[in-house]
């Protein structure tokens, strides 16, 4: 019972430093379920494209702007793969309309 204990305490551990890590990071993070719909902002993402996290989870990605769906769903095809796209340049909208010229990266995640 002691080492399922240890191995809780760790797994704990390691979740609360990675949600510390998403949550405090100046960059803005999104998480996406597999079928883009968001399940996860950081305070970054919020604060730089003016969507408040309850108008957007569990919806599609609006910071995509029409003419880059297509093209933002082969992105998400190449990293369901296993593929990691670092650093790739994209335009993406904010609350307001303003285009953004960003640098995102498009990693896999796995359960």
């Amino acid at each position: 019972m002691s080492q399922q204990k240890s191995e809780f305490s760790e797994l704990q551990r390691f979740n609360n430093q990675f949600t510390s890590f998403l949550n405090h990071n100046a960059d803005p993070i999104y998480i996406t379920d597999l079928e883009g719909k968001i399940e996860f902002v950081n305070n970054a993402f919020v604060n730089t494209f003016g969507y408040q996290k309850e108008e957007i989870l569990q919806k599609q990605n609006p910071t995509i702007p029409d003419w880059l769906v297509e093209e933002t769903k082969e992105l998400y095809q190449k990293a369901l793969k296993g593929f990691s796209i670092p650093d790739h340049h994209v335009i993406r909208q904010k609350a307001d309309g303003e285009l953004l010229d960003v640098s995102v990266t498009f990693s896999p995640i796995y359960d």
